[in-house]
């Protein structure tokens, strides 16, 4: 029994024992709902635990023990999550017949607990709503010069922190999380708050919450009713009211927004949506609407800027953590990075996105940053048919999980995956090479709408640090552990590092 309890690492909180009797009368729900009959054959996977499936087996870090799974049962790998069948995907050629060759079957979202509370209890118009955001994010000069400004103004205040630490220890993590906050508050408020205004500090701490608690209640994706049952839901408690307050923040904003709103004028991601619904209303309300046709709406904006929220700020903040951290521990790469910075923009010039060109090493060290460690696994897909992939009958409905830790690990593709090394994205000329099978933002088209704004952000940040200083492990620390800890995304361990100004 000691041991089997050692083996669930995602619950951590309460009496064991209680929280086997919550499941087993859970279960006795789960295993009485009506099922469908597909009589399609299943994935293959490893022998599966009565009633709850893999989840025994899966250890501290389930995209690890997916990744060594799949080197015996192949990349379409099949495995059980208590009730529910999942299906990991955990190389590039399953992955991209999924998201691009099928992705009419593939591109939908499973029906799960934690998704309903992030998207309000509802399910939003994604076709709609992508191609608006699409849109929004291109007027407002995302990825390019105009944009960097905003960013900038950031990058200086995190940079102004760095030198008040006078080259002494300090953990990042707040100063970063701020700065990304703050960016995405320019980019759809229109607006930059200082770090201590109250309202600011209100949304911060949501989303810190959301971030904090919201990876300790995966068990409710599998055991939904345990949302009832006393100390084993105090994460999703805690991330509910995290939840309603990031959204009472939101609604303020827009109904701002809507008191001001000036078609001619568009200020920021809000407007731009707001003029989007009114084009779309007066378009609908002079001819009929087609069968199927999705419309815009006031609720599809406040979860659209949820979801930047929720996707712009953690796994930007923690790239570039880890980007710090990986630094500090690899002095010489460092080095080389600064270096090429220096013969690139002279001893006073900031980089810009138009240097790309010239960085070949930077962009190089950033990309290994997104290969290296990754975010796992990513909102989950599910199949609106039945359908085959690899040659392997998957069952309509079926949740299907992106590993791409293991796209990330693959040894048939990568030498030596687990060394950070940036030069496997260059070419004997030291030129930028990039293999077609590296997708950190992944692809189709469920693909991450702010690669742009995350591609400019991490080379704006980066640059602008090593161009002023040099990044340290404090004296006499202990060596890091960089095996990170699994919440929502892969996050570094609580770290310290040193900002030597050069």
């Amino acid at each position: 029994m000691a041991a089997f309890k050692q083996q669930l690492p995602l619950f951590k909180t309460g009496d064991f024992t209680g929280f086997l009797v919550a499941v087993l009368a859970v279960l006795v729900v789960c295993v009485s709902r009506k099922r469908r009959r597909t009589g399609l054959a299943f994935p293959p996977g490893p022998p599966a635990w009565p009633l709850l499936g893999h989840l025994p087996l899966l250890g501290g870090r389930p995209h690890v023990r997916f990744s060594e799974w799949s080197r015996r049962y192949g990349p379409v790998l099949g495995v059980r999550l208590g009730p529910r069948q999942v299906v990991v995907l955990n190389d590039f050629e399953s992955a991209r017949e999924a998201l691009v060759t099928k992705a009419e079957v593939f591109s939908s979202r499973p029906d799960l607990y934690l998704m309903r509370l992030f998207s309000n209890g509802g399910k939003v118009c994604w076709k709609a709503q992508r191609r608006v955001t699409d849109r929004a994010l291109r007027r407002l000069g995302i990825g390019k010069v105009t944009f960097e400004g905003k960013v900038m103004r950031e990058v200086d205040d995190l940079v102004s922190t760095m030198s008040d630490q006078h080259g002494g220890a300090f953990d990042p993590k707040y100063h970063v999380g701020v700065a990304v906050l703050n960016i995405i508050c320019s980019l759809v408020f229109g607006e930059h708050f200082n770090h201590d205004d109250p309202l600011f500090l209100k949304l911060f701490d949501a989303f810190e919450d959301i971030s904090h608690y919201g990876g300790s209640t995966k068990h409710l994706n599998i055991f939904p009713a345990l949302r009832h049952v006393p100390v084993l839901n105090t994460g999703a408690v805690r991330t509910m009211a995290a939840v309603k307050k990031g959204r009472e923040f939101i609604s303020t904003m827009i109904g701002q927004h809507k008191a001001t709103f000036d078609p001619s004028n568009i200020r920021d991601f809000i407007d731009a949506y707001l003029l989007a619904i009114s084009k779309e209303t007066d378009e609908n309300s002079s001819s009929s609407p087609k069968k199927g046709e999705n419309f815009l709406n006031e609720d599809e904006l406040r979860q659209d800027i949820f979801d930047l929220f929720i996707a712009g700020t953690e796994s930007t903040t923690t790239t570039i953590l880890w980007a710090l951290l990986l630094l500090s521990v690899h002095p010489e790469i460092q080095t080389k990075v600064q270096e090429e910075l220096d013969s690139a923009l002279g001893p006073y010039r900031d980089a810009s996105v138009l240097d790309r060109p010239s960085l070949p090493y930077t962009e190089a060290t950033i990309l290994e940053v997104l290969r290296f460690r990754p975010t796992p696994f990513g909102l989950p897909h599910a199949t609106t048919a039945d359908t085959t992939l690899g040659g392997l009958e998957i069952p309509a409905e079926t949740q299907v999980i992106i590993n791409r830790w293991a796209l990330s690990m693959d040894d048939r593709k990568w030498s030596h995956p687990d060394r950070f090394d940036p030069g496997r994205f260059l070419d004997p000329e030291g030129h930028l090479d990039v293999p077609v099978y590296f997708r950190p933002f992944l692809m189709g088209r469920r693909a991450c709408v702010g690669a742009h704004l995350a591609k400019m952000e991490l080379l704006l940040f980066l640059t602008s640090i090593l161009r002023r200083f040099t990044i340290k492990p404090p004296e006499g620390a202990p060596a890091q552990s960089l095996d990170g800890h699994l919440g929502i995304i892969l996050q570094p361990p609580s770290f310290q590092i040193c900002a030597v100004p050069r």
